[in-house]
């Protein structure tokens, strides 16, 4: 924000009337659905790498184990 000098309450505004524009515009509407579903999705993916790791370490330490 800094490096394009504009402020929180400035950008809070426009996400305001973003927001706003959602309520009467189908488009906008459309592009803010898409927005908050590929940020869920984003989330989403980032716990199932997590979990992902987190199963190779278990599987490499319980291999190791047997061995």
């Amino acid at each position: 924000m800094n490096e394009f000098s504009v402020s929180v309450a400035t950008i809070s505004n426009w996400v305001r009337q973003f927001r706003d524009e959602c309520q009467i515009n189908e488009k906008a509407n459309n592009e803010y659905n898409y927005m908050e579903e590929k940020l869920r999705l984003r989330k989403e993916l980032e716990e199932i790498k997590k979990e992902n790791e987190f199963l190779k370490k278990a599987v490499a330490f319980f291999t190791k184990e047997i061995d």
